[in-house]
């Protein structure tokens, strides 16, 4: 449940924001990082979430052997932020630059029925494998990054976890929830890279002779 119902407590007489951030814990004194102090009698420590460099990039590998998490040097990128380069097959659930500004769950929604469609296409037309098609893909990812730089996320100011360690937004989509869940009610095909199995490979090389 999204709610700003506590932005008024910051504006009591008995609240003072600190905006340097918090440097240090001594006891139960709080150093910021400007050398301000502060007793507190609780801590709520709110550490948000590993966006950026998700753990599990560090137990994927492509068909050359190689880390997710050491390809993408800590700026994740894939297609449509379910397919990565030379991953044949591997299908992630909120990847790179699919966060909008609403609920996960219509992400999470919006992609299962994208990846469900490449599987039932995969088994009707006797696909080994699929994997993004490299031009498109990077054509797809200029474009993204091209429309986040007049968003709130690139240009507030502020260091967000939306921005990765290189200084990019790996993390947002920068159009609307609705345009997101357009392009994923069906997977093209002709955006990918297609292997069939090798008799089907042999049933059409028959058919168009």
């Amino acid at each position: 449940m999204q709610s700003n119902n506590w932005y008024p407590a910051l504006a009591q007489k008995n609240v003072e924001v600190i905006a340097s951030g918090l440097a240090e814990v001594k006891g139960n004194t709080l150093i910021a990082a400007n050398g301000e102090q502060c007793e507190a009698d609780v801590i709520i420590l709110g550490t948000g979430f590993e966006i950026a460099e998700p753990p599990i990039a560090n137990r994927v590998y492509n068909r050359f052997g190689q880390k997710m998490s050491d390809v993408w040097q800590g700026s994740p990128e894939g297609y449509m932020g379910t397919m990565v380069e030379n991953c044949p097959n591997g299908f992630l659930m909120f990847g790179p630059n699919v966060a909008v500004s609403s609920s996960a769950f219509i992400i999470i929604e919006a992609q299962l029925d994208y990846i469900m469609d490449a599987l039932k296409q995969a088994i009707q037309l006797g696909i080994q494998t699929i994997e993004p098609n490299p031009e498109i893909t990077r054509k797809f990812n200029e474009k993204v990054q091209a429309a986040l730089q007049s968003t709130v996320w690139n240009k507030g100011g502020c260091q967000s976890y939306f921005i990765d360690r290189n200084g990019r937004n790996s993390t947002v989509w920068p159009w609307t929830t609705f345009k997101l869940r357009e392009k994923m009610k069906q997977f093209n095909l002709t955006e990918y890279l297609i292997d069939y199995t090798p008799d089907t490979a042999k049933q059409k090389s028959v058919e168009t002779v």
